[in-house]
Formats: C-alpha cells, sequence, structure tokens
C-alpha cells in the first residue's frame, strides 16, 4: 500500500510523572484544511481498496434483497384523542413514509413522506436530511420532529399542524433536541437540548444540557427553564403524567446508572426523591398516581416496584415483581392495568404478563431465540411486540392477551433462516467465568479448522448483544461462514454485575474474554487465526483495537467502526467527558496506568506484523470524535508499512448512530464491511447471489 504521507510532528506530555510522546497530535484537528486534505487522501485509498473488490457486485446484491421489503411500525394511538401514528416502508422505497388515520379503523393518510424531507444543501450539498424521533401531541393535534442535517446529533426542531399539515412559526432554546414530552393537554411540552455554543466552553459544549417548558405559539425568549442540572456530567429529563397530576425526572450519569425524583406537574418545588446515588438503572412511570418504576435497589437483576407519588420515601415502596433468580429485568411497560416485564434469560428475550398486584400470569410465547421489544400503551389493550433474531429481520406482532397469541401485522417475515441455526455455547476466559456465545451457520456443518469465522460482540456500557437481525452476518453465514458473538463482559448480557465485571479497574475482563472466545473457537476446531476476523463499533471499536494491539496474532483481519482508541485524550471531545465512570479518567494517577495499558493508540509496535485493518469514522461524531481513528491509522501504517493493508474510511454527512437516510446509503455502509472481511479471510459468494 502507498498510504499518504503523515509527518510526525511530536508533542510530549508529562502525565503523573510519565513522559508521553502524542506524534499526532495534530490530526485531531479534524476541521483544519490540512487535516481534511489528509483524510480525503485516507479515503480515495480505501475507496480504491474496497470498490475494486470482486465480490463487491454479489454482495450488494444479496445486501439489497435483505432489506428491501415491506416493514412497518407498531401504531400509536393518542391518550386523550382517536388519532393513530405509525411509519411504514414499501420494498421498492428508500425512505420512511409516516402515516396518520383519523381513528384507528380509518385509512392512512400521508403525514411526513421523508422522500420529500429537504435535503442538506446548505451543510452537505446531495446529502439528505434525516428524521430524528417524532412526537404526537396527546390529542394528536400536533407532532413534533427533529431533523438532521449531517448526521447531526443536534437536529432543529419542527413542530406540525396535523389538520393543516402546516408548520408552526415557534423556536425552542438552546442547541438541538435530545428528549421531548407533551403536557396531558397539548399546551405543549418539556424538552432537553444542548447549549446555545456561546452560553459554556467550546470544549464543554456536549455536556451540558438543560429542560425547558415550551408553550406552543411562542418563541424561544419566552420558554421557561425547568430543570437545570449543576453537574455537567449528570443529564436530566422530565416526563409529564398522562392525568396531568405529576412529573417524573429522570437524573442520568451514564446509560446504566439514574436516579429518579417525582414532584406535582408545572411546580417549581424541590422534587421529591424515589431513588437516588446512581446506583444501577431505574427508569419508571406514573399510573393513577402511582409511580412503576424498574430499581436495581437491593436487586442487582432489577425488580418492580410502586409507590405514591406524593410520599415516595423508600418505607412506602410496594414490590410488585421481585427480582427473579436468574432472568435479569431490562424493561417493565403498563397496557390496561396488565404489567409486561421484559428479561434477559441467558442474553435472549423473555416477556411475561403480571397483573397490576404483580401476580404472574404468564410469559409470552415468542417465534425462537432472539430479542423482542414491547410497545404499549397505558390506556389500550392492545401490545405490540418486535421480534428478531440471528436468522429473522424484525417483524411486527400483535399480542392478543385473551388468545395468548403473536399475531403478525402488516406481513411476517419471510422465512430466510431455513437451513441454518443458532447454538448457544459457553467457554472458560481467563480467571476461569464461564462466558455465553451464540454461534450462527449452517446446518449439518462439520469443523475442520477452516472456515471462515466472523466474530462481533458489544463489551461496554451495558449494552447486550442480543439476537439482532444483522445483514452482512446473515450474508456470511449463507456463504458459508460461523458468526459467533460472545457476551463477553462490560456488556449487560447477564446483568449489572457482568457490566461492571468489565468496567474501570476491571476492562481487561472484557479483552480477556474476547481472547478466550477466539481461542475456544480455533480449539474447538471451527477456524483458524488466519480465518478469523473481528468486528467492533464504538466502545467495541476500542475492544477491537485493544485486542488488535495485545494480540495481533490472533486475527486476520480487524474493522474498528466509529471507535474509542486514544484513552488518555478520549475525555477531551464530544461526550467523551462523560464515559469517566466507565473507563476512569486520565487525569487520575492510578486510572491513567490502566489506561495506558490498553488504549491501542499508545500500544502499536514498530515492525509487528498485524492483520488487515479497517477503521471507519464519521466527520460529524460527538461520541467517537475522528480523531481516534486519524491516529490510529497513522500509528499503523507507520509501524508497518509493507504489511497488511491499513485503511481509513472517513464517513461524510454521517454521526455516531449511523442515521442512514436512505436504504441504499445503509447497504453502501454495510457493503464495505462485509466486502471488508469477505476479501481478507477469503469467503466466496455462493450459487445464487
Amino acid at each position: 500500500m502507498e498510504y499518504p504521507e503523515t509527518p510526525q510532528r511530536p508533542v510530549t506530555d508529562i502525565l503523573h510523572g510519565h513522559k508521553v510522546v502524542d506524534p499526532y497530535r495534530w490530526l485531531e484537528s479534524d476541521k483544519d484544511p490540512e487535516v481534511v486534505a489528509w483524510a480525503e487522501a485516507q479515503n480515495r485509498l480505501a475507496r480504491d481498496f474496497l470498490d475494486n473488490i470482486p465480490l463487491r457486485s454479489a454482495l450488494e446484491r444479496r445486501l439489497t434483497e435483505l432489506k428491501r421489503r415491506d416493514v412497518q411500525s407498531p401504531p400509536y394511538k393518542v391518550p386523550h384523542g382517536s388519532r393513530v401514528f405509525f411509519w411504514a416502508r414499501k420494498a421498492e422505497q428508500e425512505r420512511r413514509v409516516y402515516f396518520v388515520r383519523e381513528r384507528p379503523e380509518a385509512s392512512a393518510e400521508v403525514l411526513l413522506d421523508l422522500h420529500e424531507l429537504d435535503e442538506d444543501e446548505d451543510v452537505y450539498p446531495g446529502y439528505l436530511s434525516s428524521l430524528r424521533g417524532l412526537y404526537p401531541s396527546p390529542d394528536g393535534r400536533y407532532v413534533a420532529y427533529g431533523v438532521a442535517k449531517g448526521g447531526s446529533e443536534y437536529p432543529e426542531v419542527r413542530i406540525m399542524n396535523v389538520e393543516t399539515r402546516e408548520l408552526l412559526p415557534d423556536t425552542l432554546q438552546g442547541r438541538g433536541l435530545m428528549d421531548l414530552n407533551w403536557l396531558p393537554d397539548g399546551s405543549g411540552f418539556y424538552y432537553t437540548a444542548g447549549p446555545p455554543k456561546s452560553s459554556v466552553p467550546e470544549n464543554e459544549l456536549d455536556y451540558w444540557v438543560t429542560t425547558w417548558h415550551h408553550r406552543l405559539g411562542t418563541q424561544a425568549e419566552q420558554d421557561r427553564k425547568v430543570y437545570d442540572e449543576k453537574d455537567r456530567l449528570v443529564w436530566g429529563y422530565v416526563f409529564p403524567s398522562d392525568d396531568g397530576r405529576h412529573e417524573l425526572l429522570l437524573r442520568a450519569a451514564s446509560s446504566t446508572a439514574s436516579e429518579l425524583h417525582v414532584r406535582p406537574l408545572g411546580s417549581s418545588e424541590e422534587p421529591k426523591p424515589i431513588v437516588t446515588g446512581f446506583d444501577g438503572e431505574h427508569m419508571g412511570t406514573i399510573v393513577n398516581g402511582r409511580v412503576v418504576f424498574r430499581t436495581a435497589d437491593s436487586a442487582p437483576g432489577g425488580r418492580v416496584v410502586s409507590v405514591d407519588a406524593d410520599d415516595p420515601r423508600k418505607e412506602n415502596w410496594r414490590e410488585l415483581v421481585p427480582q427473579h433468580e436468574k432472568d435479569s429485568l431490562t424493561g417493565i411497560y403498563v397496557a390496561d392495568r396488565l404489567l409486561y416485564a421484559v428479561y434477559d434469560r441467558d442474553v435472549h428475550a423473555v416477556v411475561k404478563v403480571f397483573d397490576s398486584e404483580g401476580g404472574f400470569i404468564r410469559e409470552v410465547t415468542l417465534p425462537g431465540l432472539g430479542s423482542a421489544e414491547v410497545y404499549a400503551s397505558r390506556s389500550e389493550q392492545d401490545v405490540w411486540i418486535v421480534y428478531e433474531s440471528f436468522l429473522s429481520p424484525p417483524t411486527l406482532y400483535r399480542y392478543d392477551f385473551e388468545a395468548d397469541a403473536l399475531r403478525p401485522e402488516g406481513g411476517s417475515a419471510a422465512d430466510i433462516g431455513a437451513g441454518f441455526v443458532t447454538r448457544q455455547v459457553w467457554f472458560r476466559s481467563k480467571d476461569g467465568t464461564s462466558v455465553p456465545m451464540f454461534l450462527v451457520h449452517r446446518e449439518g456443518l462439520e469443523p475442520d479448522g477452516s472456515t471462515a469465522t466472523y466474530l462481533a460482540a458489544s463489551g461496554g456500557f451495558g449494552v447486550a448483544f442480543r439476537p439482532y437481525f444483522v445483514r452482512t452476518a446473515f450474508a456470511w453465514v449463507e456463504a458459508g461462514g460461523i458468526f459467533a458473538v460472545p457476551g463477553i463482559r462490560g456488556g449487560g448480557e447477564l446483568g449489572e454485575e457482568w457490566y461492571k465485571a468489565g468496567i474501570l479497574k476491571n476492562k481487561q475482563n472484557t479483552f480477556d474474554d474476547l481472547f478466550a472466545a477466539a481461542e475456544w473457537l480455533i480449539g474447538q476446531g471451527y477456524t483458524c487465526s488466519s480465518k478469523l476476523g473481528l468486528y467492533g463499533r464504538s466502545s467495541a471499536g476500542l475492544v477491537a483495537g485493544a485486542v488488535l494491539t495485545q494480540r495481533p496474532e490472533l486475527f486476520r483481519a480487524v474493522m474498528c467502526d466509529r471507535p474509542l482508541l486514544d484513552m488518555l485524550r478520549f475525555d477531551r471531545y464530544g461526550y467523551g467527558g462523560d464515559w469517566v465512570a466507565e473507563y476512569g479518567s486520565p487525569e487520575d494517577p492510578e486510572f491513567f496506568d490502566i489506561l495506558r495499558r490498553y488504549s491501542p493508540c499508545h500500544n502499536v509496535s514498530s515492525g509487528q506484523d498485524y492483520p488487515s485493518v479497517l477503521l471507519r469514522t464519521a466527520e460529524n461524531d460527538i461520541a467517537c470524535h475522528p480523531m481516534h481513528g486519524y491516529k490510529m491509522a497513522a500509528r499503523l501504517q507507520k509501524a508497518n508499512p509493507t504489511g497488511n493493508p491499513v485503511l481509513l474510511l472517513v464517513q461524510p454527512s454521517s454521526g455516531h448512530e449511523m442515521d442512514h437516510p436512505t436504504v441504499s446509503a445503509a447497504t453502501a455502509e454495510k457493503l464495505d464491511q462485509g466486502c471488508f472481511l469477505m476479501q481478507e479471510l477469503g469467503l466466496k459468494p455462493p450459487p445464487g447471489w
């Protein structure tokens, strides 16, 4: 590979008595013209490589076929009216179309066609805006929605009159939209937004959030500050009750640490605490004057509790559903006086139904070993479940409680999983811990030590890699490969304690679990190092980067997608400062030593043979700044310029969440990932592609 020239301009820091030399600090200035030109040159090199992979056209056809099917969302009926809202996309369409029905039985009318959503001509010519959330008012008269330009994490809020389809001239405070919840009477809403650029230091823009009250028909200057966090690392959200009596306040310090408070709706009095201390994840709703919530208090696996919203002291808590001995509670939903609880059982979904007092009624029979999302309205009987698995695309079902049956809505998913199997195995990690892993492959596969294997995992922020339908992975097993998903520590596969065992001082457990997964696959005769590939995204991109530098001989190809890789400076950009609860702070001498030992950017060795590497970043990513991919690419290319290819892709008009505005754009991104891994591991397209 003839890589673009990357000058070294060393910057030396003395950190806790240690000299740390950073030769590529200049690449952190991602908007600087010199850095932009360098990134464009890297992109051209990567595109030339990826676009000329022989199997590309065949894989593109197959990935497109897997995406081109009719899909629709669960319908949402407003609590104080008759209107019903939902979105749908036909197989031949590129984008979603949002619909409204005047009554549940009425015909659907187009509310918002994303094919007609404005282009990002003022940001990225030729790129389309994307929609971030659609929030109907309780009476269905209005919808608020966010329009994101260039993959921005800060969408512009628009408010539409449903009857006339006209946009209101209202404006809001701050930058973008992070959450929006209507008041019960539809007169306005609470919203959480980032601060204006002029209000806080530039390097703290992504840390501060404020909750405001907006009354319809007014401008931003008239919005009232409702909840203003004094801690820049804590975000607050306000949820009004349907009966208009109370509001629930959720304070989140991370994706797995939150508090709950409550007060009378619209009151300026100090909220009454329900759960404090940020010890675990808490979520809830208010039903008939009582707060019904999931808590990790005295229950790492989660339990359901209710308490009077006017007097939520702990001594008044009433346990409805106790912690299960094995299953881990991930969500609780209320519909027609019934409680629907979603659990993880050995990393697959279980849905249980309880009465309003917590009495167990039954377990819902799901189609198989998969994942399930429940959608329920407190005032309606209908419950909707979206189910998917490694071998089945997301499918919408209506749950008929009386018949205890799931009924497909909008057409069932095609039976594409015939001839393939999903198995769960367990293996031992370095410290003896038993770790689960899913294996997906063709029926009758005989281990011969040479099967191309695609390994993916989570390993961060308590996020569980459950059985989801991954198009590239399904195409992989169609081509004769194995898709392997270990539930490594740091993820949420086995509950709160499993997550905590892979963060902060325990982070090396995450990497050791993945090493053990790879070694088990090799030891059991499924594959070998020359046929083993690894994919990781976001915090899992850090896992992939750490594995790449600690055990480079173990894999043939590694892809780090929107990753964290410089762990001595991760807290200086975007949301990074929020994540010291996950990794520890480089400013702390004890955590500095831990971070330095596994920081991928600081553990690249000159002359080392590394696997083929594809690094992918997004230029508007405020979660994992592009500098992580930039600096890692420079280090790897310098360390072994004649070795396996090291490619850097920079996604334009894109942010961290890969919010693709079209089916074609989503397929193009999956295509690069699949092409790279299949090419490097020698997997060929099967007949029929």
